[in-house]
């Protein structure tokens, strides 16, 4: 006997409205550069307008979305924007550059992403339950935005590859470069953040953007040790690392006070582990050491 099933729940039901019709002829008439106009016109929720006044950004839920799954992801995304907005010195500045978000219905195959298409800096968001995108997720597309307007970048890929060398393997996801054997090989020899970004000079950049937001999290904890392994990279990546830091800064990828943060909670986490290493204590260490300096400033 052939199952029964009841049907979804209306807010669940889709089915194209005269609106959604409207939507598709006029995207296909004017272009991409149409679709925050018509999605505000014709699908936009209360909660969704208000959120982008706040933000001045257009935000873009699934097209087929019922007006409560489009508040559902709309506060997904506030929780995040405001979560970035809280920790991140200079995120006000990173996220003006971006021309709209786009919240993805819950197929989406990534967690997050961004794309530039024809001149617009548009970053996506997978708004899937079980997998939906973090506050440092965001960070990490953000500081792709941020490379794609340098005006020198150029000259920042220079420096950047000068420290890195060109140890990049090209494996294209998280799961592929975690899985991959010589994963740790590639990440110590181009003194990346994580395995993941061993793929590319852009992951590169915004793994090591990302480390230096969830250092920033961990400031001021007496457990710097047993969090910095949970960020996914190597102790012997850290000398390199903390140059890229730097350069980070310079650049405006994060601000000298957050630079200064997370060099300073990986020289105490290789301290640590050099400490165990020889069978000494960490403070003693850290005594012989001397004080740590301040930020440095940059012109």
């Amino acid at each position: 006997m052939a199952a029964i099933h009841a049907p979804p729940p209306p807010d669940r039901v889709r089915h194209p409205s005269w609106r959604r019709l409207l939507l598709f002829a006029g995207i296909a008439f004017i272009g991409i550069a149409s679709l925050p106009l018509l999605d505000e016109a014709l699908l936009s929720t209360p909660r969704e307008r208000a959120l982008e006044r706040r933000i001045g950004t257009p935000i873009l839920p699934g097209w087929l979305d019922s007006g409560r799954e489009r508040d559902r992801k709309v506060l997904l995304f506030e929780r995040i924007y405001d979560g970035a907005r809280r920790n991140w010195d200079l995120f006000p500045g990173h996220f003006a550059r971006v021309d709209a978000v786009f919240i993805n219905d819950e197929d989406a195959d990534f967690v997050a992403a961004s794309s530039r298409i024809l001149g617009l800096d548009l970053v996506f968001i997978n708004s899937r339950r079980e997998e939906a995108a973090e506050v440092d997720e965001f960070i990490h597309e953000m500081a792709h935005v941020w490379l794609a307007s340098l005006p020198d970048a150029d000259g920042f890929r220079q420096r950047w590859s000068r420290i890195a060398g060109t140890g990049y393997h090209g494996c294209g996801t998280y799961e592929t470069c975690d899985r991959k054997e010589p994963c740790l090989d590639f990440q110590i020899g181009a003194a990346t953040a994580s395995c993941y970004g061993a793929d590319s000079f852009d992951e590169d950049v915004a793994e090591a953007v990302r480390l230096v937001y969830n250092l920033g999290l961990f400031w001021g904890s007496e457990l710097v040790a047993e969090h910095l392994p949970a960020v996914r990279f190597h102790e012997d990546v850290i000398p390199r690392l903390m140059q890229k830091i730097e350069l980070l800064a310079e650049y405006r990828f994060c601000s000298e006070r957050e630079a200064w943060q997370a060099r300073r909670m990986l020289e105490e986490y290789l301290m640590a582990v050099t400490s165990r290493a020889r069978g000494e204590s960490p403070e003693a260490t850290r005594a012989a050491e001397g004080p740590a300096s301040g930020p440095r400033r940059f012109r």
